[in-house]
């Protein structure tokens, strides 16, 4: 019997809330004035963005420069610098 009773109880608070929650009301025009003014003011820091197109600049320069590198060694002319290799090796072993 306790349980029907607090069942009761707690249908009638619900009814009782729904019933307020129907009703109509005012609003003041500068409510939402006054709370903006009531809280802190909030800063926003600042959000620092990547910028990927630099990054693809500057590994795009790398690429290129590591590929001209490798292009001019494999097709510089080494015979001249074995040549002066070669005699500087004579004129120290004579």
């Amino acid at each position: 019997m306790k349980e029907l009773s607090n069942y009761r109880s707690l249908n009638e608070m619900v009814e009782d809330t729904m019933n307020i929650l129907d009703e109509d009301f005012q609003v003041p025009e500068n409510l939402t004035d006054k709370i903006m003014s009531s809280r802190p003011q909030i800063k926003q820091a600042r959000v620092r963005k990547l910028n990927f197109a630099i990054y693809a600049q500057i590994a795009a320069v790398l690429t290129a420069g590591v590929f001209l590198g490798v292009v001019l060694g494999r097709n510089a002319n080494t015979s001249m610098l074995s040549s002066k290799e070669s005699k500087k090796h004579q004129s120290l072993i004579e």
